[in-house]
């Protein structure tokens, strides 16, 4: 008998990072199993992640753990408008087949979505502080829009573009998340 356990993450008093999975009765979790994670403050919620526990849990544990070691430290000046909108930019590059420049982004980025659900989040450090960057991406690089779907070509979007969230984690927050993860990460059955 499976049971779906809850994992409310609180990145602040107001910000949590929800990930529910199946666990099986001994308790263990499957590794394959399909991982949805969302980002809910009061109203927003947001699809972060979704794809197998093994995959996320391996993300958050690796990048929380460079993030407490202050080595995933950003260059404002090759992100003036952020990750997010460098790597949009970079994303429309690739789908145009300007395939030579180089994604300075991957070594923030922290989960993608299914292109249907745009959403890219990242986490760096500025200075001495941690930071979760949560970004739209541009949905029509590699799909058609649906039927009565409002299409949006990609210089109207770049133009628009605003970061979803910016969110300054306090250390003693990832190490009690980071913590949490690794003990949940023991119970991942391959």
């Amino acid at each position: 008998m499976q049971m779906k356990k809850k994992y409310p993450l609180s990145l602040t008093k107001q910000i949590i990072i929800d990930i529910p999975f199946d666990e099986i009765e001994n308790g263990k979790v499957y590794a394959y199993d399909e991982l949805i994670i969302k980002y809910i403050n009061g109203e927003d919620e947001y699809i972060l992640f979704k794809d197998f526990v093994v995959t996320g849990f391996n993300l958050i544990e690796s990048l929380f753990q460079k993030a407490l070691a202050n080595s995933l430290k950003i260059d404002h000046s090759k992100f003036p408008k952020g990750i997010g909108y460098e790597w949009v930019v970079i994303s429309h590059a690739i789908a145009e087949e300007e395939i030579e420049l180089e994604d300075i982004t991957s070594p923030y980025r922290l989960w993608t979505t299914p292109s249907y659900l745009a959403r890219s989040t990242w986490i760096y450090n500025d200075g001495e502080k941690s930071y979760i960057e949560i970004s739209p991406e541009y949905r029509w690089d590699y799909n058609d829009p649906e039927e009565g779907e409002c299409f949006e070509s990609f210089d109207s979007f770049v133009e628009r573009y605003d970061c979803l969230e910016n969110i300054e984690i306090d250390k003693e927050i990832l190490e009690e998340i980071l913590n949490e993860i690794e003990e949940v990460a023991k119970k991942i059955y391959y």
